[in-house]
């Protein structure tokens, strides 16, 4: 996907945004023309655009922490905390509740089904989670 440089015209840009628009039209579930949309949106400092677009990506789970980088990035630039960080840290804040609750009995599972290899995975997966940087937020 096409990439915003800073030698571009206005008219240019307006073009790539429009081109992501008319493939938004044609394929509006594509996970990569939304991607690409929110990435349009980032480099141009759309940001109410941005928020919308990265909402619609639909974000769950283990995406949050693999794709947060553009929340967080585009955050910190346009230093707007309340109205952008704080709904995707929030969901993320539920994620990581969630996935504590159901690893702590899925290691208790593993424990009573003598499947003690499992633990070790449990054990470097929290260990991933904790180092994330929403974690660190």
């Amino acid at each position: 996907m096409n990439e915003i440089s800073p030698r571009q015209t206005t008219e240019e840009c307006l073009y790539l945004v429009s081109l992501n628009q008319l493939a938004l039209q044609l394929s509006p579930y594509n996970f990569d023309i939304v991607m690409w949309q929110c990435k349009l949106y980032d480099q141009l400092h759309m940001s109410v655009s941005f928020v919308q677009a990265h909402q619609d990506l639909g974000l769950k789970g283990v995406q949050l922490e693999s794709l947060g980088y553009l929340q967080l990035r585009h955050t910190l630039h346009n230093a707007s905390y309340d109205s952008m960080l704080k709904p995707v840290l929030t969901k993320y804040k539920k994620y990581e509740s969630l996935n504590h609750s159901d690893l702590q009995k899925l290691k208790l599972k593993t424990f009573d089904d003598d499947n003690y290899e499992q633990i070790e995975n449990f054990v470097e997966y929290e260990a991933y989670l904790q180092q994330s940087y929403f974690a660190r937020v």
